[in-house]
């Protein structure tokens, strides 16, 4: 489950412009149409090391599986002239390792494969992420959005950038517990408070998906505060019963973070990463096989450091909205629309369930947690409460 750079960056290579103002059809001046370029991002660190592999298309081209690359050999190479295990394909396009704790006494770089060529990011010896300070929450009142913040500093002064991504666990239940649903033919599938066999308690999780990136250079004391991370609106059902959030958190030379800001401005500017690229965004990143090649990427080497908290309902976040979730009975439902019949009225409250009165239809919205942010009835390893 905590991964620490499962996320990294981007959520994946296939990147949409999520920035408001974000406009298609923008060409910036000065850069050129570039297709099939390898993409190459993630960071060599200790524990879980994700790196994920892809190629650039045009911005006519359709988006589909065809972008990631699945045929890599890629490893982790350490100036001592070792280097990992090959990397598993976990997912397409997606290569892991479980790495030792990084040597300060070392440097690290990646090593890709791939059709012939070997790629190679530059030795690097490893940056040690300081502590975040704190991870928090910011909500000034009824109404008022919320927004989850960091504070940190580095006291070694080794770097003044920092990257963040977060993962976001939690579980919403239903309005209505659902005894049954009545399946097309008629059947009645029943349903389990004490088994995972309900639509009743549900799970849902995202990761960031955006570049979020600081820098403390001009700041007191070289000290973050209250850098935003998210934002959401006091409504969002997964405030509604339990919220878990885990931040993580790497520190980045310069030229690194120089890069990053590049390749959001360019992201921002064109609506995705496969947009016209800029050359100035290409990275450490380089084919020794044949130097004229072009590629997007830069591979930072630094220790990762977490944080993570839960939100529990009583704290107030969330502000839910009014819901009707009235219930009927057949004979109810058909006295109130007396222009439809019986089997339209069943596929409109599909689901039904028992109260003192027998069995009686409401609204799927209303019995169906699945229709509640983004959930369904997958429930994390490490998930705190009893429900199933």
């Amino acid at each position: 489950m905590k991964q620490s750079i499962k996320y990294f960056i981007l959520s994946s290579i296939v990147l949409v412009c999520l920035i408001p103002g974000c406009v298609s059809d923008y060409t910036p001046s000065g850069i050129e149409e570039v297709e099939n370029l390898l993409v190459v991002e993630g960071s060599i660190t200790g524990g879980e090391t994700l790196i994920k592999l892809s190629r650039s298309v045009g911005l006519t081209a359709d988006l589909d599986n065809s972008v990631w690359i699945e045929n890599a050999d890629v490893y982790i190479e350490r100036s001592d002239n070792t280097r990992t295990e090959r990397l598993e394909m976990v997912s397409p396009g997606e290569y892991r390792v479980e790495m030792e704790e990084l040597s300060s006494e070392l440097e690290y770089r990646l090593y890709i494969a791939l059709d012939g060529k070997e790629y190679r990011s530059g030795f690097l010896a490893p940056l040690i992420t300081p502590e975040m300070e704190s991870l928090h929450y910011i909500k000034e009142g009824e109404g008022m959005p919320i927004y989850f913040c960091v504070n940190t500093h580095d006291p070694l002064n080794q770097s003044y950038y920092y990257r963040w991504t977060y993962e976001e666990y939690w579980e919403v239940w239903s309005t209505l517990f659902a005894a049954g649903e009545e399946l097309e033919d008629g059947t009645i599938l029943p349903y389990d408070l004490d088994t995972g066999n309900n639509i009743y308690y549900c799970w849902g999780n995202a990761a960031s998906s955006t570049f979020i990136l600081d820098s403390s250079l001009a700041m007191e004391g070289n000290r973050v505060r209250n850098k935003r991370l998210m934002e959401r609106t006091p409504e969002d059902e997964r405030f509604s019963v339990l919220y878990y959030i885990q931040v993580n958190q790497q520190i980045l030379r310069k030229e690194a973070y120089g890069y990053f800001s590049n390749l959001q401005k360019n992201v921002e500017e064109s609506s995705g990463l496969f947009a016209p690229m800029p050359t100035e965004v290409r990275g450490n990143i380089a084919c020794e096989s044949d130097p004229s090649l072009t590629m997007i990427g830069y591979i930072e080497v630094a220790t990762t450091t977490t944080k993570e908290r839960y939100v529990e309902r009583e704290e107030g976040l969330y502000e839910p909205v009014s819901r009707s979730c009235m219930s009927y009975t057949m004979s109810q439902l058909m006295s109130m629309n007396p222009g439809m019949d019986e089997a339209s009225l069943r596929r409109m409250y599909q689901y039904y369930y028992t109260d003192m009165n027998g069995n009686v239809y409401s609204l799927k919205s209303c019995l169906d947690c699945r229709t509640k942010a983004n959930a369904g009835k997958n429930k994390p390893d490490f998930w705190p409460t009893d429900n199933l």
